[in-house]
């Protein structure tokens, strides 16, 4: 496709009266300030090579390739160098070296209870310290449940490896099995201590109170002996080995969801990344016979009266304006990074950050080492130390943690004005060649006006699917500036780079409106009686998922309305519009035939349905959808049916002491629905999470009469 050539001012006036939102600065093609490298001028508003990481450390694909399916662990053969051993959540044990196809070892995936939770299923496997002497392999899963009543039951087994690195399914040998109450919070990650004893974490298994029961294995860390007599040994040293009510396998408790932990190979310290409930994170040293306190603490928070002080206080511990849940790390004790030797490296599956602490330093403060943008869900050590973290999805699933030599330098513009994107003379207009557009029902973002467009390549089209998303071609730029009070706040750029992923960028308004400069971090802006916060460039993928596509407002139900042609004064179709300008490969797809559109909540003429779904896809489906691991299992998209959005008469999925009782959404009684009460919310707990401080009152009237309404689940 060449580019637009209907009127440029056509173009314009579609934003005539809010162009100085829809893009800001300087020129098309111009260079920038004096001094400026042309190099980092963007030509025509055309999506640039990636940018380099701001953040002292990057991630470097360790196999080109890969592709797992949602590991959970990965571990250096103990043998032969250059190999690995992967767990997929689904019950595959497979081995792979280099960019080489992976080979499954084992497949259990006819005992795992099949959910869509990112806590069932195969959790956790270990080799043998003494391996291949003792050639076993060490397994937890999520089986069939034994107890009526329970979900599943989390099993740990050990199989024999024979010829070619195949495990013996039929020579399992199961060693303990625990009934699970519920899909959340099970642990499961194994690792051998120096004295050859094997830990195991167990989460409360979604009951609060297992966290300081005694009487259970759940909420704990346990040390057994596999070499003991059958099923297992208790290790003569262990804390609780002759108390008449703690179990003995239990090595500390206090936990809600130990997910990951690891033993420093130098030292044998044991650290612990616990996931939080509504509060925050923590990262533990985990003694023997310590208490950590939940569910009476929560970090340092007090959650339940009395709260004594004998519990052990975390290393660290952050809020949900960090991150989401912790992953526990390793203590570095590789060669590559000599200034981590001896730091807890550690990280958050939302956006894959990455933080390293001192642990022999009271108080320490944590260093951001890096932020990927992707959900991760654990990591892993080489052989020799080296760190890697493992991601959840495709395309490389396993990333060596290297340093960036080029942290700092960033190669896109600063100013907008010298991103093309904008008019020469005016630098609050869009460059005359870009694509002026509105949707139909816009992301909550408390009450800011937002102007888009669109900057295509030349020669290049959209494709839509037969379902309505858009498929954008590579060098795509799309636009929002954000408007308070006809003040400009901040312009967003989501780009479409050569590597063929996006990348979000955002430039802040100057106080006298004339230039917007890119910001590498996030930062709070006062906006009234809002405290806004511009975002940073992970942050973008936190609503941006993959598996949403990435872009959200470009899809036909959202770009199916009227505008007004200038020209004319008629009231014409946004898609006839662009049809004619030779956007679509096809104007006569499918996807474009449909009439459907989404629907604002003020829209009283259309039906309370429509409108409370249409609500919920556009500010909740971006995440809870099919395929965003790492996420609440729902589906909120629009077109799935009531009974299948995994939400009706559900127990929540995550903790939250004010929620006792309650479901995610209760059909006829909106005031027992978490669904609705999030939506009320301010602060960490709300939804939608991000970008927002300010309740969206017409949307939650809709959602009230609509739940109010509902007379059941189908």
């Amino acid at each position: 496709m060449r580019r637009p050539t209907r009127s440029p001012t056509l173009l314009a006036c579609f934003v005539v009266g809010v162009c100085a939102v829809a893009c800001s600065g300087g020129g098309s093609g111009d260079p920038g300030p004096a001094g400026e490298d042309p190099s980092r001028v963007m030509r025509d508003c055309i999506a640039p090579e990636r940018p380099p990481s701001p953040f002292p450390y990057d991630l470097e694909v360790a196999a080109e390739g890969l592709d797992l399916d949602r590991p959970t662990v990965v571990r250096p053969d103990p043998v032969e160098a250059g190999r690995w051993w992967a767990l997929e959540q689904g019950g595959n044990l497979v081995t792979f070296t280099g960019a080489v196809e992976p080979t499954v070892v084992l497949d259990i995936a006819d005992r795992i209870v099949e959910h869509p939770n990112f806590e069932i299923g195969a959790l956790g496997f270990a080799f043998h310290p003494t391996y291949p002497a003792r050639p076993w392999v060490y397994v937890t899963f999520t089986g069939h449940p034994e107890t009526p009543g329970m979900v599943a039951t989390l099993q740990l087994s050990a199989f024999p490896v024979g010829e070619d690195r195949r495990l013996d399914v039929d020579g399992e040998q199961v060693l303990l099995r625990i009934d699970l109450p519920s899909e959340f919070h099970h642990g499961g990650t194994l690792e051998f201590d120096g004295a050859g004893m094997l830990l195991l974490s167990l989460g409360d298994g979604g009951v609060r109170e297992n966290g300081r029961d005694p009487t259970t294995l759940l909420g704990s860390l346990l040390r057994i002996d596999v070499d003991g007599p059958p099923p297992y040994g208790i290790p003569a040293d262990n804390p609780f080995v002759d108390d008449d009510v703690v179990r003995p396998e239990i090595y500390a408790y206090g936990f809600r969801n130990l997910w990951k932990f690891s033993v420093d190979r130098t030292t044998g310290s044991i650290f612990g990344g616990d996931v939080g409930g509504g509060r925050s994170e923590e990262l533990d040293r985990i003694e023997i016979g310590a208490d950590h306190g939940w569910p009476t603490w929560e970090g340092t928070v007090c959650r339940i009266e009395p709260c004594e002080t004998t519990s052990v206080p975390p290393i660290v511990e952050y809020g949900h304006d960090e991150g989401l849940a912790v992953i526990g790390g390793y203590v570095y004790r590789g060669a590559a990074l000599p200034d981590l030797v001896g730091k807890l490296v550690y990280g958050d599956w939302r956006d894959a950050k990455v933080w390293a602490v001192d642990p022999a330093l009271p108080d320490a403060a944590p260093r951001l080492l890096l932020e990927a943008g992707e959900s991760m869900s654990s990591f892993a050590e080489g052989p020799d130390g080296e760190l890697y973290v493992v991601t959840r999805l495709g395309g490389g699933n396993l990333k060596r943690l290297v340093a960036n030599p080029g942290a700092g330098a960033d190669d896109l513009p600063a100013a907008l004005s010298d991103t093309g994107c904008v008019d020469g003379e005016d630098a609050t207009r869009p460059a005359e060649h870009l694509l002026p557009y509105e949707v139909n029902l816009p992301l909550w973002s408390d009450d800011l006006a937002k102007d888009r467009w669109l900057s295509l390549p030349p020669d290049e089209v959209v494709r839509v699917a037969d379902d309505g998303d858009w498929d954008l071609p590579v060098g795509t730029v799309l636009g929002k500036t954000f408007r308070a009070g006809g003040r400009l706040v901040e312009t967003r750029l989501f780009m479409r780079h050569p590597d063929g992923d996006w990348g979000g960028y955002t430039y802040r308004w100057n106080d006298a409106q004339t230039e917007a400069w890119l910001q590498t971090g996030s930062r709070l802006v006062a906006i009234d009686d809002i405290v806004w916060t511009v975002p940073t460039r992970s942050d973008c993928f936190e609503c941006h998922t993959a598996a949403a596509g990435r872009t959200l407002g470009l899809e036909t139900a959202q770009l199916h309305r009227g505008v007004v042609d200038p020209a004319t004064g008629a009231w014409l179709s946004q898609l006839d519009l662009w049809s004619d300008l030779g956007v679509f490969d096809d104007p006569g797809a499918p996807g474009l035939a449909s009439a459907d559109r989404l629907r604002r909540p003020d829209e009283r003429a259309a039906s309370l349905e429509s409108r409370a779904r249409d609500y919920l896809h556009v500010n909740c489906s971006p995440c809870h959808r099919p395929g965003n691991a790492g996420v609440p299992a729902m589906d909120l998209r629009r077109t799935t049916a009531l009974a299948d959005m995994g939400v009706c008469d559900e127990e929540p999925q995550v903790e939250d002491e004010t929620f006792d009782g309650m479901r995610l959404l209760v059909p006829g009684v909106p005031q027992q629905s978490i669904l609705l009460r999030r939506m009320t919310r301010t602060g960490a707990r709300r939804m939608p999470p991000l970008g927002t401080s300010v309740p969206d009152l017409e949307a939650i009237s809709v959602m009230r009469f609509w739940i109010q309404g509902l007379t059941g689940c189908e």
